[in-house]
């Protein structure tokens, strides 16, 4: 079976992956402690069992014959070794801070292993938290947390399927063939790359491959599929929002941005589609309790009100917007940029690919910047990487120290209550800051083949791709 990314990762270290696409590929050639079913329960992976004591020491206790795909043993060091990597010096790891509540501020190691860490034997793992972390399993089970080795300057693993580079003489493009491990299992998944959609397109259409993933809501929702194709999603953790540069002088003031923010999110909500839906929250639904949502009251500012309390401020006024392209749909960016220009802005639109925003992330030249972020877990915590300072992946400029400076005060927390109480109240008073507008709940498009079967990715970060198959 042939699919094709619109991205693929530079390496299949799991502490570099940070977009879907990676994760995909990494879930399918490594194992974790544990995983999430497709009815959201954790099972055991590399762990058959488990116990915890106190909410702050946990026991896994792992298959004794697990094995990485060179043969060799996959023991306990092995899996210490693969956190630990996490909280290294330098470590270009994206979900270090997830574990921030787990493991302290500056976590301490012995022999290139973290001290909470305890080796009871070659297959037995003892954790031992700083503080209770109730997330701490839906943690493990994500992708970044696979166990790997190093050899000779390789990567091995353990999963289901065995990655190596390839390119495809028939379509000429290049990316990873993945082997089944299991013998019995003949059938091998190539996973290509390809930034263009109408280069994939034709691909996918004249049956040259099965499946394409990831690329512009655009592009998808703009295409009139033809007979014998579909589009399905990823129910995904992910959001579609705005974040404010609020050093620019235009959005210094709090009440603007507000006002703003209203008057855009009004837009945003006449464009909900089927992989974009309109949601005036800064975390999904189900992340945070039911208070937090209905203590909520949306209403948006139209152009009148707008223009009666701020015209003097905008009218005239040129302002850079930086969305990333597959984030949004063409109708909903196109709409709402002749709405800001007929209020009297000039408007830079830069519409930027995967790499080019990264570039504007680090480099904040723009009032306004938009794009995709995907939390690896149902967490208020997963989110908060977006808006970090700490983060590689922040979003916006606007000061949010704040946010992990009161969470930090009121640890440890006492009860799972206690704890969604105290993100409850933060997350409230960053959105009544105004330092972002929240937008849309974002699913990732799957064009495929109406015979492909693909597994439920209801209460997984991610599909099983190795589970793919024709359907019979």
């Amino acid at each position: 079976m042939k699919m094709v990314f619109y991205q693929l990762p530079q390496s299949l270290n799991p502490t570099h992956c940070w977009l879907v696409e990676h994760l995909l590929i990494v879930q399918a050639i490594s194992q974790s402690l544990i995983r999430i079913d497709e009815k959201g329960r954790f099972q055991g992976d590399l762990a058959t069992r488990w116990h915890i004591e106190d909410g702050k020491k946990y026991t896994f206790y792992l298959d004794k014959n697990a094995t990485f795909h060179d043969g060799t043993p996959l023991t306990a060091k092995d899996v210490a070794l693969s956190i630990s990597q996490h909280f290294y010096p330098n470590t270009k790891s994206i979900v270090k801070r997830y574990l921030k509540e787990a493991f302290g501020d500056a976590p301490l190691f012995n022999n290139n292993i973290l001290s909470n860490l305890k080796i009871i034997d070659k297959n037995t793992l003892q954790v031992n938290l700083e503080n209770p972390f109730p997330p701490f399993l839906k943690v493990l089970a994500m992708g970044n947390f696979s166990v790997y080795k190093t050899v000779n300057d390789k990567l091995v693993f353990s999963g289901p399927m065995i990655p190596a580079p390839y390119t495809d003489k028939e379509t000429n493009l290049s990316g990873w063939e993945l082997t089944h491990r299991d013998s019995k299992e003949k059938n091998k998944i190539l996973v290509l790359h390809s930034s263009s959609f109408q280069q994939t397109y034709s691909l996918l259409k004249s049956n040259k491959i099965q499946l394409m993933l990831g690329f512009s809501v655009s592009d998808v929702l703009d295409e009139n599929l033809s007979n014998g194709l579909r589009i399905s999603k990823i129910n995904s953790l992910a959001t579609s929002h705005m974040y404010y540069n609020t050093k620019q002088t235009l959005f210094t003031n709090k009440a603007f941005r507000e006002d703003f923010g209203r008057f855009i999110q009004g837009e945003a909500k006449k464009h909900s589609n089927m992989l974009t839906k309109f949601s005036p929250y800064f975390l999904p639904k189900g992340v945070l309790s039911y208070n937090y949502y209905n203590s909520h009251q949306y209403t948006s500012i139209d152009k009148t009100q707008l223009l009666k309390k701020w015209g003097s401020q905008i009218t005239g006024k040129r302002i850079k917007i930086v969305l990333m392209k597959r984030a949004f749909s063409s109708e909903f960016v196109s709409s709402l940029k002749n709405e800001l220009e007929s209020i009297g802005l000039s408007i830079d639109l830069v519409l930027c690919n995967d790499q080019e925003l990264m570039h504007y992330l680090k480099n904040p030249d723009y009032d306004i910047i938009g794009g995709r972020f995907m939390a690896g877990f149902s967490d208020p915590e997963g989110f908060l990487n977006s808006i970090s300072e700490e983060s590689p992946l922040r979003y916006g400029v606007y000061s949010t120290k704040w946010i992990s400076d009161e969470i930090d005060s009121k640890r440890p927390f006492n009860s799972s209550q206690e704890r969604t109480e105290a993100y409850d109240s933060v997350i409230s008073k960053y959105e009544e800051s105004w330092g972002s507008i929240p937008l849309f709940r974002f699913y990732v498009p799957i064009i495929h083949a109406k015979d492909i079967k693909l597994p439920n990715s209801e209460f997984r970060f991610v599909a099983e791709i190795w589970k793919i198959s024709h359907d019979k």
